[in-house]
């Protein structure tokens, strides 16, 4: 299923990287990748594909546990 997944950052390099990583670690595989740059944020909107068997709680908890990660919501 496709959806529209935010992630609110500390604005600091690599970030896209590491989310990378964490997503690929549930399959989700990432289509289309959008900024929108704050003051000291960096909201990066990804349009993903994720797996039916997928625990989205689990991929937001994983994301929420590091400490650059300020928000994750789906929409």
């Amino acid at each position: 299923m496709k959806k529209r997944f935010l992630v609110k950052v500390t604005d600091q390099p690599g970030q896209l990287d590491k989310i990378g990583i964490i997503l690929g670690q549930y399959g989700i595989n990432i289509e289309n990748i959008k900024f929108e740059r704050e003051e000291n944020s960096l909201t990066i909107i990804f349009l993903v594909v994720i797996p039916q068997n997928t625990n989205l709680e689990e991929v937001f908890n994983t994301l929420s546990k590091e400490n650059w990660v300020l928000e994750v919501n789906l929409e």
